[in-house]
């Protein structure tokens, strides 16, 4: 959940109580609704709370969770969210920013270090070509898109999607690699490390914040 935690004993009392079917289900839909970063968290958590008091009412009297939420539990998620308050547009802001934060602080690591590598080397800095660095940041957007997609089905995840977001992560810095060393197209520019790593310092710490101060329960990827 995103207020209510580990340390939230009454929460976990209920949750203990749920027979294993019951559980997998009632975990599927707390994790989907957790991970809309569009809905109000409060109203979240409060009707999580009351599903789970009406999923224990229901199985005492011998109702199975395919009986309570139905067999789409999509469906369940999606019918129920539409009655949720929305975010305000500052917390999708600052969503967006986080994810963004952590794009641009592994791109200005590794590309800080590989220049820092030139530098000490042969006293050059890296030349990259604007088209390539447009393509790069293209590439890391769209597989940490997909990271996130996957890890919204985080409590119930297949061995397909493990290996779906191991080859993401590996596919990501592979063709990375090959659009640097083949894309050489168009004007160059260089961003020296004394640059690079800095900012890289400043995404670090922007993600750090954010997750601590505005997303403290939720995960990603």
């Amino acid at each position: 959940m995103t207020n209510l935690n580990e340390m939230n004993i009454n929460y976990i009392r209920k949750v203990n109580q749920l027979k294993p079917h019951n559980r997998k289900a009632f975990d599927y839909i707390a994790n989907k609704i957790t991970t809309k970063v569009t809905l109000s968290e409060d109203e979240s958590d409060e009707l999580l709370l009351e599903i789970l008091d009406d999923l224990l009412v229901a199985q005492r009297n011998g109702k199975s969770a395919n009986s309570f939420f139905g067999e789409d539990l999509d469906q369940f998620v999606d019918d129920i969210s539409i009655e949720l308050p929305k975010r305000s547009f500052k917390s999708i802001l600052l969503f967006g920013t986080f994810t963004f934060s952590i794009i641009f602080s592994i791109l200005f690591v590794i590309f800080g270090f590989a220049d820092f590598l030139s530098w000490i080397s042969i006293s050059h800095h890296i030349k990259i070509p604007v088209l390539a660095a447009l393509l790069i940041v293209f590439v890391f957007l769209i597989f940490s898109l997909l990271s996130i997609f996957l890890d919204s089905n985080a409590q119930n995840r297949t061995k397909t999607q493990n290996i779906i977001q191991a080859l993401s992560l590996f596919l990501s810095y592979s063709i990375t690699y090959f659009i640097f060393n083949f894309v050489k197209q168009g004007p160059y520019f260089s961003f020296p490390f004394y640059l690079s790593l800095p900012l890289a310092i400043v995404f670090i710490v922007t993600t750090i914040y954010i997750k601590k101060k505005y997303f403290p329960k939720k995960q990603f990827i």
